[in-house]
């Protein structure tokens, strides 16, 4: 009985052996007011399936990865994306990255609005109910 006991306890130790991940923890910030940013999205370009994450609402993200060299990119609406190349990540220690992003604003063109004909007109495709009244009508 005991060689199976054995055979199972290295068959265990050897799996949990090759399960090794990192972690990468940071903060995201707004570069000019230096506020923490909530619902940031940070994701690991390339990975399949994707691997990512959004920042809490003190702007604190953790991101969990196998072991190596990754492009980390992080974006928010209304700020630029942020790049950043070969993060090694390493199995044992987390790696603490803060990123700050720059605001960025877009001018839309101008749109212009022209009024036409509001007269309804009934057809097949939208039939309408209408009824026409005199003055004689409407006094009455």
């Amino acid at each position: 009985m005991r060689p199976p006991v054995i055979l199972w306890m290295l068959l265990f130790v050897s799996t949990a052996a090759f399960a090794q991940t990192a972690v990468l923890t940071g903060s995201v910030t707004d570069k000019n007011t230096l506020v923490s940013l909530a619902g940031v999205s940070v994701v690991i370009e390339g990975s399949v399936p994707l691997i990512g994450t959004v920042t809490d609402e003190e702007g604190n993200f953790r991101l969990t990865a196998s072991p190596g060299s990754y492009t980390i990119r992080v974006s928010y609406i209304g700020y630029e994306d942020l790049t950043k190349f070969n993060v090694v990540l390493t199995s044992g220690n987390a790696t603490v990255m803060n990123f700050e992003l720059q605001e960025v604003s877009t001018t839309l063109g101008a749109v212009e609005i022209e009024a036409g004909p509001s007269a309804a007109v009934a057809t097949i495709e939208t039939p309408l109910s209408t009824q026409g009244l005199s003055t004689e009508e409407i006094k009455s």
